[in-house]
């Protein structure tokens, strides 16, 4: 039925149909087939593969419509761009012409100015991916404010029990379609903490921080020792003192030094993890 439908509204001299037009260029004569046509157009609509017109109540394909689908992708400052695809150019946001819409949204805008600005007229599909942020209270109610900027701040109605507390860095998960609303899915530490702000890009990224079973027990019978063979080609220094030179702050500890005294002076080894 879809196919039909998206094959009337490409093919007739007018560009936007009534359902009853629709239903009688597919030769429908029973209620039953009207009402099945009926919801298959609100499905469609609904998905944005056409549109309706609520104003002329006529359907239309999408592209003899004034408005464009696409995904919508937040920017750093408050406004964001529309991907529509198919080597076309991405379509920018305004911040006042967000409305409702979050971060991967599938959304229909309205082009304005130059075309190369649109406004979000419709949510076609929310993201329900979830998402890092940082807890706090206010008024004896818990919110969570997102990472990325753009996305709204998020309330944790059912937070009690879960020993949140200020700065409690977590991975949330909006429910129910809600921009608002949210679930703690996960608490991933807090943003003082050594190495939280590490796990939260980690999350963020949807990255798993931890190896699944089936991969730790694959190394448990990994030799522990290093064998000849392992280092026959390599220069053993382990006999040498090495130390570290990277500060309390690093994110990856590979840079090392050694000092060793000559006859004639000392000899400043310069030791880089090969990683």
């Amino acid at each position: 039925m879809e196919q039909d439908i998206i094959n009337i509204l490409d093919n007739q001299d007018k560009p936007a149909l009534t359902a009853i037009e629709i239903n009688d260029m597919l030769g429908y004569t029973s209620v039953d087939d009207y009402k099945a046509l009926v919801n298959k157009l609100g499905e469609m609509a609904n998905r944005g593969d056409i549109y309706y017109s609520e104003r002329k109540k006529k359907y239309l394909l999408l592209k003899n419509s004034h408005l464009v689908k696409g995904r919508f992708v937040i920017g750093n400052h408050d406004y964001g761009f529309v991907e529509i695809g198919e080597g076309k150019k991405d379509i920018y946001i305004g911040k006042n012409n967000i409305g409702d819409a979050r971060n991967k949204d599938i959304v229909l805008i309205e082009l304005i100015g130059d075309k190369t600005e649109g406004r979000i007229v419709k949510i076609l599909s929310r993201n329900e991916e979830s998402m890092v942020g940082t807890i706090y209270f206010k008024d004896n109610r818990c919110y969570v404010h997102p990472d990325k900027r753009g996305n709204a701040d998020i309330e944790i109605p059912d937070y009690v029990n879960m020993g949140l507390v200020d700065g409690h860095k977590v991975l949330v998960k909006p429910v129910n379609g809600s921009k608002y609303v949210g679930e703690v899915i996960e608490v991933i530490g807090h943003k003082n903490d050594v190495g939280v702000d590490i796990l939260s890009f980690v999350y963020d990224n949807n990255f798993k921080p931890n190896f699944p079973e089936e991969v730790l027990d694959s190394i448990k019978d990994l030799p522990e020792d290093i064998s000849g063979e392992d280092i026959s080609d390599r220069l053993d220094l382990r006999d040498r003192v090495i130390f570290t030179i990277d500060g309390d702050d690093t994110k990856d500890i590979d840079d090392a030094i050694s000092i060793k005294k000559l006859d004639d002076g000392y000899e400043l080894g310069v030791h880089i993890a090969d990683v």
